[in-house]
């Protein structure tokens, strides 16, 4: 069972069994990357902010890219948005690291109600090995950079989501979704068919961790700041529109970017892009 066929029909329904990948994270996303600080929020920690009933939301599901891959949409997720943003706010954030063009913050709240909520969506019955979620600030300025934050990149997880909680007037850009143009890829690949295959043969590729570095790699110095529109590399498939409290749910595996002007936030912590980050791993098939 893959994670592609656990997102396969985003709609609320009883869960139904599940596995997990070997890490063939790239070596510079892998020191520092979301696998920190994992762990198992307990339900002992402070009441969860309230998620609205699911008839108060705006739901759908939309599809882009050769593969049909989805995203599901939730509008006006948080019953009190400002109250989440207030909390984000008030946490104390580390510094910089290498890996990150953001700060980031765990929430001390039990996890379990997102979790209960994403579940319904999910179309086969998986077990989460483990939700993380955290508040991240966006801080690096586009000079600021490494050349690997200028490009499209994967998580190491299953599944991936974005809740945006900047007020409306703040709400620029949001979340892109891209191809890769030399290999046709939309995400990491679970097997290796004839046509990728035969590429990885005609550029010496020996394994999918060689792909991957291949892929991510630049033939030149990327372009100063986020990635956004297309450019020679990476073809733009799909934004999803930042808006405030919404919610998007995807694929981790996709190559995904945040679409993000540095233009379009301020210098103060309250006026940079604000989002809570979630991740869910599953539990490998006996």
């Amino acid at each position: 069972m893959t994670t592609k066929r656990a997102i396969a029909a985003m709609e609320p329904q009883p869960r139904t069994g599940t596995r997990t990948r070997k890490d063939l994270t790239p070596r510079h996303m892998q020191k520092g990357a979301v696998t920190d600080g994992l762990d198992r929020h307990s339900e002992a920690h402070a009441e969860a902010p309230l998620i609205n009933p699911v008839h108060k939301m705006r739901m759908s599901v939309e599809v882009f890219g050769r593969a049909r891959n989805k995203v599901l949409v939730v509008d006006d997720f948080y019953k009190e948005p400002n109250s989440v943003r207030e909390t984000a706010l008030s946490l104390s954030y580390g510094k910089d690291r290498s890996v990150y063009p953001f700060v980031q913050a765990k929430p001390y709240w039990s996890s379990g109600p997102l979790a209960r909520f994403l579940s319904q969506f999910i179309r086969e019955k998986l077990i989460p090995k483990n939700i993380e979620d955290r508040f991240r600030i966006v801080t690096k300025k586009a000079d600021e950079l490494a050349p690997w934050q200028r490009v499209p990149h994967f998580d190491d997880a299953d599944l991936a989501g974005v809740i945006y909680l900047n007020p409306p007037e703040q709400c620029r850009g949001g979340t892109g979704f891209y191809r890769h143009r030399a290999s046709g890829l939309e995400r990491f690949p679970e097997n290796i068919g004839p046509r990728l295959a035969s590429f990885m043969r005609k550029h010496g590729i020996l394994s999918r961790e060689e792909l991957i570095e291949w892929v991510l790699a630049s033939p030149g110095l990327p372009r100063r700041g986020f990635i956004t529109e297309s450019n020679e590399e990476w073809e733009l498939t799909k934004l999803v529109q930042m808006k405030s409290n919404r919610l998007i749910m995807y694929d981790a595996r996709l190559f995904h970017s945040g679409y993000i002007r540095e233009r379009d936030f301020g210098e103060r912590l309250e006026t940079r892009r604000l989002t809570q980050a979630f991740f869910i791993r599953f539990r490998k098939n006996e």
